[in-house]
């Protein structure tokens, strides 16, 4: 049996962009973030928690980028 039968492999992104037309931006960042939890989770089960860190460093750098003096004033 096929690992992957009976799963959906393409994305319609017009009904992604209706259902989220739908929704508050809270609602979305909420979303956003748990996707992102879940993606790490299974990263560092499959790769582990070390090199799962030196890889994120940079998504989580551009997502949350410590204020300068210069964007802080």
């Amino acid at each position: 049996m096929d690992m992957h039968e009976g799963m959906q492999t393409t994305v319609n992104l017009a009904a992604l962009k209706a259902a989220l037309l739908e929704r508050t931006s809270a609602e979305i960042a909420a979303g956003a973030g748990a996707a992102l939890q879940m993606f790490y989770e299974a990263l560092t089960n499959l790769i582990g928690a070390s090199l799962t860190e030196r890889l994120m460093r940079s998504v989580w750098a551009d997502l949350f980028p410590v204020p300068t003096q210069e964007n802080s004033a």
